[in-house]
């Protein structure tokens, strides 16, 4: 069977850079220990059942549109057992490419340490999102316990060139634009320049997870309160760096899944908006949130199905040759980075109920992020899992060294904090509420 790549697709193929592999990281830990044996088999039913996670790309010319071909078995065992340090081994999981010519397009990683184990999961982007990776590690997890793993009753396959009606209409913009100049970028730290990712991991305890919640304002959502602590965030770090910040952009990924299925489907079926302020909007933190709800409000309305932009659509257009979008993308790194969004927030959201690999315990951290190539050099990812708010700083080696993004990690859960403290008290002396999106 042949599928043929989408411009997302398309998209995650063509920004691969061997300095940046462009994989998704999808995190979990228990208290427990994990079954390396009974793992890998619980890895190759899910392989056997999902027939989406045996695709490799058809090896096709360089002038010839690309295609998905469904593999009767994988080509490897994606599963590597280790011990050692967890932030060691993430880091070097993160700095390995996937090749797509080879099925399954992912890799795991069973950490095991003394107090904890982990499973990790690089997929690539250009068949998988944050949403496709919490899917396939509650399908690894269900056949690793003997617990059933339901599948949707829609062809997985035609969901991935399906658009959601209510969020689909010609001819509309899918984000609000701000003045037309140069983009601020992070500003840059780093003691250790190199190649590959690091993370910068945090877990905000229930209490506070529970006002960031409650935070509401004119019907701002947690997500646009993240929003707004990351564009603070960003204003004060480069404040501390004498850079500029006066136009600032976030990439936010948004899921175009059917609703009703919204957790359910494998492959990369996000849509891409960008939400940007200036200093105008940032005077006070009402003005701001204000600011991205309205520009949240219309991306969820009105999402593009295709890769925002004339250098998405061009370097997404299949049709083209791959040498040629090679090219062109090489050719405008340089006037690109003067658009590209300052950061990407990638939120998965509320993760409901809870999972555990049976015997190992219940498990008690979840992460997630978004890759960040340069310019960018930096993503957010957040999850909410078991009543804690969790969020990944992912961040080029190239833009900041470990100390400084731990720096930046803990800047920003101040600022969420802070930020939904702030709405909190003005929510009571008001009576102002809004519905949580």
């Amino acid at each position: 069977m042949r599928i043929a790549f989408t411009p997302v697709d398309e998209l995650g193929r063509v920004f691969e850079r061997r300095a940046e592999p462009n994989t998704i990281h999808f995190e979990v830990q228990v208290p427990g220990s994990i079954d390396a044996d009974r793992l890998r088999r619980a890895v190759r039913e899910v392989l056997a059942a999902h027939p989406l996670l045996r695709a490799r790309r058809h090896p096709a010319g360089p002038a010839r549109r690309s295609y998905w071909e469904i593999a009767e078995h994988a080509d490897l065992d994606p599963l590597a057992v280790c011990g050692g340090s967890i932030d060691a081994e993430r880091e070097r999981l993160f700095a390995e490419p996937v090749d797509l010519r080879n099925s399954p397009l992912m890799r795991l990683r069973l950490i095991k340490t003394p107090e904890r184990d982990a499973v990790l999961l690089g997929a690539h982007h250009a068949l998988f999102d944050g949403v496709s990776c919490l899917r396939l590690m509650r399908s690894i997890v269900a056949a690793y316990s003997g617990e059933p793993d339901p599948v949707p009753p829609i062809d997985p396959l035609t969901v991935r060139t399906a658009t959601a009606p209510h969020e689909q209409q010609a001819g509309k913009p899918s984000h609000t634009p701000v003045a037309p100049h140069r983009t601020a970028r992070i500003a840059g730290d780093t003691h250790s320049p190199g190649p590959g990712y690091g993370f910068a991991l945090r877990v905000l305890d229930p209490e506070p997870t529970a006002a960031l919640s409650a935070a509401r304002w004119h019907g701002a959502s947690v997500n646009d309160v993240l929003l707004a602590a990351l564009f603070e965030t960003v204003a004060a770090w480069n404040r501390r760096h004498a850079s500029a910040h006066d136009r600032m952009t976030i990439t936010m990924p948004l899921n175009a899944r059917p609703a009703q299925h919204r957790l359910e489907f494998l492959g990369n079926l996000s849509r891409i908006v960008s939400i940007g302020v200036t200093d105008a909007d940032r005077t006070d933190s009402r003005r701001l949130l204000d600011a991205i709800t309205r520009q949240t409000d219309e991306a969820k309305r009105h999402a593009n199905p295709r890769p925002a932009g004339l250098v998405g659509a061009v370097l997404g257009a299949g049709r083209l040759p791959y040498t040629l979008r090679r090219a062109l993308l090489a050719a405008g790194r340089v006037a690109a980075g003067a658009v590209t969004d300052t950061t990407c927030l990638s939120n998965i959201g509320r993760i409901p109920g809870s999972f555990c690999f049976q015997g190992a315990g219940e498990i008690d951290r979840l992460w997630a992020s978004p890759p960040a190539p340069m310019p960018r050099g930096l993503s957010v990812g957040a999850t909410t899992y078991g009543g804690r708010l969790h969020l990944t700083v992912r961040h080029r080696h190239a833009l900041l060294d470990t100390s400084a993004a731990d720096e930046f990690a803990t800047l920003l859960v101040s600022k969420v904090h802070s930020l939904a403290a702030e709405i909190a008290a003005v929510t009571e002396a008001t009576g102002t509420t809004g519905a949580v999106a």
